[in-house]
C-alpha cells in the first residue's frame, strides 16, 4: 500500500515545514463568574456573550 506514510516522521508536509501547537485560552475565575451570571440573567443571547471572549 504506497498510500500510506512508511513511518510517519516528516510525513506532515514535503517543504519540511512543521505544524505548530495552538495555545489554550485561559479565563479567570472572575471572567468566567461574569459570563456566567450574564448567562443566568439571560439579558444576553448566546451569540452576543460569546463575542465578549
Amino acid at each position: 500500500m504506497d498510500f500510506l506514510p512508511d513511518s510517519g516522521e516528516d510525513s506532515c508536509c514535503e517543504s519540511g515545514a512543521k505544524m505548530t501547537k495552538k495555545s489554550r485560552r485561559t479565563h479567570s475565575p472572575a471572567f468566567k463568574a461574569k459570563v456566567a451570571l450574564a448567562a443566568v440573567k439571560g439579558d444576553k443571547t448566546l451569540a452576543e456573550l460569546a463575542q465578549v471572549v
